[in-house]
């Protein structure tokens, strides 16, 4: 996505549970990213790269019990933006 008052291009994440929702937003200025989601017991982790190799942190939910959980990746932008999800495991 993109927000002015983080300084342009953001990646945007959230979790909803029950209609009770958090996100949060991570300045960006690589042009190509890659996204990973770990699962552990009860605990999702999300990373980010931008080489797909390298890994770093981005957030942590603990004690999240999902059952069958619904992931979703979306991107948007107020003038043009190209987005390619070509890999999804």
């Amino acid at each position: 996505g993109y927000d002015s008052s983080a300084g342009g291009q953001v990646l945007e994440y959230a979790k909803e549970i029950s209609a009770s929702a958090t996100n949060g937003k991570i300045a960006q200025s690589a042009t190509t990213i890659y996204l990973k989601i770990t699962k552990s017991g009860t605990t999702y982790t999300l990373y980010q790269s931008s080489n797909g190799s390298s890994w770093t942190q981005v957030q942590q939910y603990t004690n999240v019990d999902l059952g069958t959980p619904k992931v979703g990746v979306i991107a948007q932008c107020g003038s043009s933006l190209n987005a390619d999800f070509d890999w999804f495991d």
